[in-house]
């Protein structure tokens, strides 16, 4: 497969970035000065941020992300927006039904193959 495009879903995080549940229990903390070198340590709570969710998340004997090759995070993709449901402007925390994905799916116009893979703006 030939690749058009690469995108960078990367954000920066910091105590102001936008968690589901309510305030993150994000820390952040940077020396140089002990050993003699950069050391962080950054503190996060689960689905913090751009992530991505395993088949382990969903499915009791799912798959984990070290089972996964990584050449399944590589090709066809559709963007779909659900930030109307779930996000910094909705106010309130609701869950992503099947029928918002099939229904913000369909508002694209095109078709989802079985190895696409979808990526929510939430």
């Amino acid at each position: 497969m030939k690749i058009k495009n690469i995108y960078d879903l990367t954000h920066g995080i910091s105590k102001k970035t936008f968690h589901p549940f309510g305030s993150p229990e994000f820390e952040s903390y940077e020396t140089f000065e002990v050993q003699g070198c950069r050391s962080s340590k950054v503190t996060i709570t689960l689905h913090f941020a751009t992530h991505l969710d395993s088949p382990w998340h969903f499915v009791r004997d799912g798959k984990k992300m070290e089972d996964l090759s990584l050449d399944r995070f590589v090709g066809e993709g559709l963007v779909v927006d659900l930030s109307d449901k779930y996000g910094p402007s909705c106010g309130k925390n609701l869950c992503i039904s099947q029928r918002d994905l099939e229904m913000a799916v369909e508002k694209t116009k095109k078709t989802l193959q079985s190895d696409d893979m979808i990526i929510i703006n939430t």
